[in-house]
């Protein structure tokens, strides 16, 4: 399988490798421009994304790729369907975004199959201290696993990075058997 993938932008090409993520358990085609942060540097990001297995950024920290697995049940609502259980959690984390993000601004909730399983996003504007933010956070189920990540971008580059990260998004592959 080819590693690299030429995605087309406004602003140019941009080259998405696939990675492997939490044991192999994940892959997804990122731009090549995304790398790993230093420790000392995710002690500094640890307020905005305390629970990140992953996190990526581009050297200017403008554009951040975090992914996260976690142990969930709904034992409550165990006769939920794979959909119905990325929907209620897809809910409450929109909620929970719009009462804790600066200058929150929802763009849309979708769900979608992504290599066989329901992947939910949310599309949402936020702030920092210096700029306005372009997010996508999205989730999904892997047996007793909850995977959720979230792209974040410039808003002045909202269109760009929409784009690009939803091509991202689709290149998802799965065996949640290795978490």
């Amino acid at each position: 399988m080819e590693s690299r993938f030429t995605v087309k932008s406004g602003k140019g090409n941009f080259q998405l490798v696939r990675q492997k993520f939490l044991n192999e358990s994940v892959s997804i085609r990122l731009p090549e421009f995304l790398k790993d942060l230093s420790e000392d540097e995710r002690k500094n990001r640890r307020l905005s994304l305390p629970d990140s297995d992953v996190l990526k950024m581009n050297k200017e920290h403008k554009v951040m790729f975090a992914l996260s697995v976690n142990d969930f049940s709904l034992r409550q609502d165990e006769h939920l369907d794979e959909e119905e259980r990325v929907a209620v959690m897809l809910e409450a984390q929109r909620r929970v975004v719009s009462r804790i993000a600066p200058g929150y601004q929802e763009y849309g909730v979708h769900c979608k199959k992504i290599d066989g399983r329901t992947v939910g996003y949310l599309k949402y504007k936020s702030n920092s201290i210096e700029d306005d933010i372009y997010n996508i956070f999205y989730l999904f189920f892997g047996g007793d696993k909850m995977i959720t990540g979230v792209f974040s971008g410039l808003m002045a580059d909202m269109e760009e990075w929409n784009h690009i990260f939803l091509v991202c998004l689709d290149t998802l592959k799965l065996n949640l058997d290795k978490t």
